[in-house]
């Protein structure tokens, strides 16, 4: 039996009209839907996988940078004290008592003629730290005393009645007091070890 054209056309209608049928059938299977999930969820892990690579490089930079500033600002921290000693005119020292580290005492300079009298303020004072040790920055040339002052009530003030005193200077056998020694100052100098070592009560 012979097949003639216009029958073969129509097989091979019907057999291209089944494949499309299994393939839209294949589409809707649930294998299908699986293997679409899987691929997602593979996709899903390797988008996961990079941004944690790229987070672990990020943090390892970052901890690099960090690394670098925390060097650079204790460098400059540890070379603050001789910037600031190349740019201006400084006094520096420790205030003591009795061979005890005094913190938190007022140093001011006083004009020498002038030694330290009731009232005075203490606002433009620097304060030693736990160890005693101050500097005072951007000093005027002249000749000053200098003097340390506890301030007992914490007003900032002098009072002869509650607070201590103590002068950079040479002490007094006699009275047990401190004889204040004149400092001269230039400008640009810096000058250490101005220490006072004794803070007493004025006589009353």
């Amino acid at each position: 039996m012979s097949i003639t054209s216009e029958q073969n056309i129509k097989i091979k209608t019907v057999t291209v009209a089944c494949l499309c049928e299994e393939f839209i059938q294949w589409n809707k299977t649930p294998r299908q839907t699986n293997d679409l999930s899987r691929i997602k969820v593979r996709h899903s892990e390797h988008n996961q996988r990079k941004i944690i690579k790229e987070l672990t490089i990020w943090k390892g930079e970052m901890k690099k940078r960090l690394f670098i500033f925390a060097l650079i600002l204790s460098i400059a921290v540890i070379n603050c004290k001789d910037v600031v000693k190349e740019i201006t005119t400084t006094i520096s020292g420790k205030v003591t008592s009795e061979g005890e580290p005094v913190s938190g005492a007022y140093v001011i300079l006083l004009e020498a003629v002038n030694p330290a009298s009731s009232g005075i303020p203490l606002s433009n004072g620097m304060i030693t730290n736990s160890k005693g040790n101050y500097m005072m920055i951007e000093v005027s040339a002249g000749d000053y005393y200098v003097a340390a002052i506890d301030d007992a009530n914490n007003n900032t003030v002098f009072d002869t009645d509650t607070d201590r005193i103590g002068y950079y200077g040479d002490p007094d056998t006699l009275t047990g007091l401190t004889n204040p020694k004149t400092l001269h100052v230039n400008k640009g100098d810096d000058i250490e070890e101005i220490n006072i070592t004794k803070i007493y009560k004025l006589p009353q």
